[in-house]
C-alpha cells in the first residue's frame, strides 16, 4: 500500500475540510478540471486498493502536492 491507514485518514480529513477550487493547476503541464472529483477518485482508489503501486504512488504524490499548494 502506498500510504498507511493513518496517513490516508489524515489526507481524507484535510480534503473534507478544505474548500477545493473547481479547476486546479497542479504544475506547468497539468490542469485538473474538476478537483473535488479527482481527489475523491484517487482517495477511493487507494483505499480500495484498485490501483497497483505503480499507479497509486504518483497519484498519492499528486495529493501530497495539491495539499501542499492549498495548505
Amino acid at each position: 500500500m502506498v500510504a498507511t491507514a493513518p496517513k490516508l485518514e489524515d489526507m481524507e480529513k484535510f480534503f473534507a475540510t478544505t474548500i477545493l477550487p473547481k479547476e486546479f493547476k497542479l504544475n506547468a503541464g497539468i490542469i485538473i478540471h474538476y478537483l473535488p472529483g479527482y481527489v475523491n477518485k484517487i482517495i477511493n482508489g487507494i483505499k480500495s486498493q484498485v490501483y497497483c503501486d505503480a499507479v497509486a504512488r504518483p497519484r498519492w504524490h499528486d495529493l501530497v502536492e495539491i495539499r501542499r499548494i492549498l495548505g
